[in-house]
């Protein structure tokens, strides 16, 4: 459905992704390693294999959304993962020797020794068993899983040389980002002669044989539901946005669409971030919705409306992890945004029961008088280090205090408890009017109370709280922070450009750069939905601009298809996480916002 191969460069990253929590992410040439084919166990991740190779240069790479094809020539190879089954399908077209290499281990455990492989043949599979022993070599203090672990290639014509070979691969992505390790020894189990096969990983060995021998038989049907789904889910394109613009949110579509898991979790992003992050969860709903998803978040919001704790709800669900202090005033953003088109339209007794809404209005109520009473004060919502979205340290750097989004959204909340009571609270005066004194500044919001701080976060607290400020007052307000946040790319920096924080290239697991310079797409693409809002004509350019640089991020950089997590300041680069939900949701809905709704 979609041809990327025109632009693609040789080193271009495919990734794919399934219900099950599955994901493949390959380069021409291992990079990092976080890449490789990997299935999900017990809320980690698990790989299997890190990389499969031809010796034959990429060419070009042809993205169908469904299955990933890559050229190498004459050949070309086929990648796709089945919906619900937890396998990868590879397959040539033609007969080729193919370097297999293999890491069995969870994502984040390094340990080098005590990894053991053994190869056999077994009816026409070649079955790999891998055991992680103990040895005292290893740093076993973050990590004392050992685990036992079955890896099977099925096909139809695979012939299999057993080589028993280890070499050590390079990762020049990882040493980039400064993340160590950025080299690994990989093993390669055989010598292998194909058109193609099925890669299936489990705890047993029949289990493993029967999943790949199963995937792989059945894989004609298996690739008929997929090509059909995924037709589906892309089919409604914006009339009025350029082909390359209508390319790119079909793209946006499926990647949101790939990273959902059965169990209505929303992961935050792949290849790291395959947790569900609850704020990343809560800015995608709108989009989930637009794309057909409104159950999933009907049962995101019962299940953290449960989870909510001391007025909080945890970053990540199902951990006891550091609170995401804006995580709730999402929560209640959202769930007004879903329920206010009902009560217009006199229907919300359709579609919403009364104890419903009164667990709503109950747990709201109880939220804001917690919060009220241990984090609000004079007026204003306190915020402890790195528990809003920004939540990184770097140097003394660790944005805390009374910030301008958290603000918004509470306002947000006692907007929601407006709608579902019919009555004001009397705090929610007190707080707008302590936000105009401690953050307008005459001319704009500042990003920290009572200081003049410039960040791109005032275009949160528009988006959730609009009615904060008059229109007028908005303009004047955009128009004196995009001089200091605006890159010519396409984007806003993190931080104001003058400040002595800005660092304008992406340094990695290095904090320095990630909140104090690197340009997130979600805040970019969200930016140019309220700028769409306010003044469609005064902030043209921004709009255009900042649309121009998702298209080409999602096209052309980072893993093709997929919308990064950031980019550096200083040029337009697919950086971070490589399929960042976020970014791609708010990209769905910057499309709609200046294109119309598409049905």
């Amino acid at each position: 459905m979609s041809d990327a191969s025109d632009k693609t460069v040789p080193d271009v990253k495919i990734l794919l992704a399934n219900r099950t929590g599955a994901f493949a992410l390959f380069s021409a040439e291992p990079k990092s390693r976080h890449e490789g084919f990997f299935v999900r166990r017990n809320d980690k991740m698990m790989k299997v294999a890190e990389s499969i190779r031809l010796n034959l240069p990429v060419t070009g790479v042809l993205n169908e959304l469904w299955r990933m094809a890559r050229s190498r020539g004459k050949v070309t190879e086929y990648f796709f993962l089945p919906l619900h089954e937890e396998g990868l399908v590879y397959e040539l077209s033609e007969v080729q020797e193919i370097e297999l290499c293999l890491d069995i281990k969870i994502m984040e455990d390094n340990r080098v020794w005590g990894r053991k492989y053994d190869v056999e043949a077994d009816g026409g599979a070649l079955v790999i068993r891998f055991r992680k022993e103990h040895d005292d070599r290893d740093n076993n203090n973050i990590h004392r899983e050992e685990f036992e672990g079955f890896a099977a290639i099925a096909g139809d014509n695979v012939e299999f040389l057993p080589l028993h070979h280890w070499e050590e691969h390079q990762y020049q992505w990882d040493a980039e980002r400064s993340s160590p390790p950025d080299s690994r020894w990989v093993f390669k189990p055989a010598k292998i002669r194909s058109n193609g096969f099925a890669i299936a990983f489990d705890e047993s060995k029949n289990s493993a044989v029967s999943k790949a021998k199963d995937i792989w038989s059945s894989k004609e049907e298996l690739k008929k539901e997929r090509e059909a789904y995924v037709g589906k889910l892309v089919a409604a394109v914006p009339k009025h946005a350029s082909e390359q613009e209508k390319l790119a949110f079909q793209c946006a579509k499926n990647a949101l669409d790939s990273l959902m898991l059965d169990e209505h979790c929303v992961i935050a992003g792949l290849p790291w971030f395959y947790q569900c992050w609850t704020r990343d969860e809560l800015v995608c709903v709108k989009a989930l919705n637009r794309i057909g998803h409104l159950d999933v978040c009907r049962k995101m919001f019962s299940r953290l409306l449960e989870s909510i704790s001391t007025g909080m709800l945890p970053n990540m669900e199902g951990t006891s992890q550091l609170a995401a202090a804006d995580a709730v005033g999402w929560l209640f953003f959202r769930i007004d945004e879903w329920l206010a088109p009902l009560m217009q339209a006199g229907i919300f007794d359709e579609y919403v029961s009364k104890r419903e809404k009164e667990t709503i209005a109950n747990t709201l109520q109880k939220t804001i008088d917690t919060l009220w009473r241990s984090r609000v004060k004079n007026d204003l919502l306190i915020t402890q280090p790195k528990e809003s979205w920004m939540d990184t340290e770097w140097g003394a750097d660790s944005r805390q205090g009374a910030l301008i989004e958290m603000q918004a959204l509470l306002l947000a909340m006692f907007r929601t408890l407006r709608h579902l009571s019919g009555q004001r609270d009397s705090r929610e005066s007190l707080v707008r009017k302590a936000v105009m004194k401690h953050f307008w500044t005459g001319t704009f919001l500042s990003d920290v109370a009572d200081q003049k701080v410039i960040r791109p976060n005032i275009f949160i607290a528009a988006y959730v709280c609009p009615e904060l400020l008059s229109r007028q007052q908005w303009s004047g307000c955009f128009e004196s922070v995009l001089p200091k946040l605006w890159l010519s790319w396409g984007g806003l920096s993190s931080i104001d450009k003058k400040s002595e924080l800005f660092t304008d290239t992406y340094t990695g697991e290095n904090n320095q750069s990630y909140h104090r310079g690197d340009s997130w797409f979600w805040v970019n693409n969200l930016a140019a939905i309220v700028l769409h809002r306010i003044d469609d004509k005064r902030f043209k350019k921004y709009v255009d601009k900042i649309i121009e640089a998702s298209v080409s991020e999602i096209l052309y950089k980072g893993a093709t298809g997929h919308h990064a997590e950031l980019s550096s300041a200083k040029q337009l680069e697919g950086n971070g996480c490589l399929s960042q939900a976020w970014s791609a949701a708010m990209f769905i809905e910057l499309v709609e916002e200046v294109y119309g709704k598409v049905r």
